[in-house]
């Protein structure tokens, strides 16, 4: 799936950042962040199916 993130004129991307920032705090342990990217990844896998996308 070709996923297109939002950037500023400045070249940064908030969405790819909290992206990232979830992952890093589901490396450490965190279980919300873990959770978060869970639903993340549940909608970018039902949207790959062709389904609705929301939870």
């Amino acid at each position: 799936m070709d996923v297109r993130f939002y950037d500023t004129q400045k070249g940064n991307s908030e969405v790819w950042d909290f992206i990232e920032s979830l992952d890093t705090a589901a490396a450490n342990g965190d279980s919300k962040a873990k959770e978060l990217l869970g639903n993340i990844r549940y909608c970018m896998d039902r949207i790959a199916d062709g389904l609705p996308h929301s939870i």
